[in-house]
């Protein structure tokens, strides 16, 4: 049974809970008007709802997904069109309008979705065709360079990775984008003992 008020003051109705209204003495503050009253005076059953279906439950079990499919796909035109108009040559789309949506940069963030990928995201990627991917930059860490170094197959000392991580910032701050394969690489042979 739910029950319902009707503030006197501006007639707006709400759910109220009758263990509340115990504690309370029946004493409420309208959300609306903020009128404080006697929610008891006008107290009243509200018709059952009928039963709602649960949402689907997404194949990774964690709770309902929030995207539509159906829609889903390459960039639609009008993301494009919003890319098009707003784009400049140092940055890439905003992630809520583009296919850099499942791209990370922030250390900490980076750190804890290589750690756990279930940390950082509301459904899998994947259920899109998408993937996550993570960019070296200027908020990056340590773990971010690892991980980018393994991708190329290349295994860094402890003590590599600070020179590196400094290097790569340092490119990021003066060209506005983030390191690609070679220079990745020549960042690496530039920190490599002669022989």
């Amino acid at each position: 049974m739910s029950l319902a008020t009707r503030c006197p003051a501006c007639g707006t109705v709400f759910r109220v809970v009758q263990d509340q209204l115990k504690v309370s003495q029946g004493w409420v503050r309208c959300g609306q008007c903020h009128e404080v009253f006697n929610a008891l005076e006008g107290l009243f059953e509200l018709p059952p709802q009928p039963p709602v279906a649960p949402p689907p439950v997404p194949a990774h079990g964690f709770g309902p997904s929030i995207v539509d499919r159906s829609t889903f796909g390459a960039t639609s035109a009008a993301t494009q069109a919003v890319n098009t108009a707003s784009a400049t040559s140092a940055q890439a789309p905003m992630p809520q309008s583009s296919s850099v949506v499942f791209t990370h940069e922030s250390g900490i963030h980076v750190d804890g979705l290589l750690k756990d990928p279930l940390n950082y995201q509301g459904f899998d990627p994947a259920e899109l065709g998408r993937q996550h991917t993570t960019v070296l930059g200027k908020h990056s860490g340590s773990h971010a360079v690892q991980a980018a170094y393994q991708g190329l197959g290349l295994s860094l000392a402890a003590e590599q990775v600070p020179a590196l991580l400094e290097r790569i910032r340092g490119h990021v701050l003066a060209t506005k984008r983030t390191p690609g394969r070679a220079e990745l690489l020549q960042f690496y042979q530039a920190f490599q003992p002669a022989l």
